[in-house]
């Protein structure tokens, strides 16, 4: 539980630094079918406005699409400070479930 709760922190971090109008709220957790997971903002708007100054990145997403590139890099994060086979193979299930999503030039645009 405590990997979880770090990493749920991690989460909510990203979406403040990549979102600048992000203050928080709730989120759905989604399981997908390719063992991968992500988590989304729930949020009323359409669009959510991301930036990532360290690839220049400045866009706009749904809430659905900024959950995945949070989640992302949370992942990242996690692989970078605990190594381990299996949150490796966390980010490359949901980065193979992106490759599939509406939103996916979008999406990898922003993690590149």
């Amino acid at each position: 539980m405590p990997g979880f709760l770090w990493g749920e922190a991690q989460l909510y971090n990203f979406a403040q630094k990549l979102c600048p109008d992000y203050r928080g709220g709730f989120w759905s957790f989604y399981r997908l079918s390719n063992t991968g997971l992500y988590a989304a903002p729930e949020m009323e708007r359409a669009t959510v406005p991301v930036q990532w100054a360290d690839n220049f990145f400045d866009g706009e997403m749904s809430p659905d699409a900024f959950g995945i590139v949070a989640t992302l890099f949370a992942l990242s994060a996690a692989c970078c400070v605990s190594p381990s086979d299996v949150l490796a193979a966390r980010y490359d299930t949901l980065r193979d479930f992106a490759a599939e999503h509406d939103e996916r030039n979008l999406i990898f645009r922003a993690i590149d």
